[in-house]
């Protein structure tokens, strides 16, 4: 996970894209480097923060985390991106693998990008200084994987690995409690922490919460 500043003077999405993806390099057989929590915000849970940006993956255990659904290409791992409210505009987030060949897509619930715009703010209780973007990360399979944004005046890169649910360590310190409903965008289909509400939903359904209470030493 790391941040610089640039001052190429990129200021449009088509300028951001034509940036290079710096994809960093992991030796065959090596474990795929995780992102350590390093930001807890109220509305939203626990987060890794780079610079202006910061993503949320509603876990302790910062993984790209996926229904293991074998007939499908893509598998979707939610993913909360927030971009601090004064960081100027545009900022887009793109992907790739980094332990073999492999591309990474995105998807807000209505259609799939290469090229993310991490714009709007959701409807949420994320703090006004952040806004924050829903969206599910797509990636092929298992593996390890790059996620680089790029603002007009910063790049952040977070390497993070992906893998079935059946697979990944359950959320530290976190159990569930009974299930609510909120009042959410019935627009886009995504997941966020609103208080300690897990919230999950998607077009025309219900959505439903689950509470988690953090456990106590």
């Amino acid at each position: 996970m790391t941040t610089r500043a640039v001052s190429d003077g990129a200021s449009t999405i088509a300028e951001l894209r034509a940036r290079r993806l710096r994809v960093p390099h992991i030796q065959p057989g090596q474990d795929c480097p995780k992102p350590e929590v390093n930001l807890r915000l109220n509305g939203v849970g626990p987060a890794v923060n780079a610079g202006p940006v910061a993503a949320a993956v509603f876990s302790e255990d910062v993984r790209l985390v996926y229904a293991d659904e074998r007939q499908e290409r893509w598998h979707d791992a939610k993913v909360l991106w927030l971009v601090r409210a004064d960081q100027r505009q545009p900022v887009i987030v793109r992907g790739k693998r980094v332990d073999r060949r492999g591309a990474v897509q995105f998807s807000n619930g209505l259609r799939g990008f290469r090229t993310y715009p991490l714009t709007g703010d959701a409807e949420s209780t994320a703090p006004p200084e952040w806004r924050d973007i829903p969206s599910s990360v797509r990636v092929p399979e298992r593996g390890c994987y790059t996620l680089q944004v790029d603002g007009p005046d910063f790049q952040s890169i977070f390497m993070v690995p992906a893998e079935p649910r059946s697979q990944a360590a359950p959320p530290a310190c976190l159990h569930r409690a009974p299930r609510c409903s909120v009042r959410v965008d019935p627009r886009v289909r995504a997941s966020f922490w609103r208080d300690l509400l897990y919230c999950d939903y998607e077009p025309g359904s219900a959505t439903t919460c689950a509470r988690f209470d953090r456990c106590k030493p």
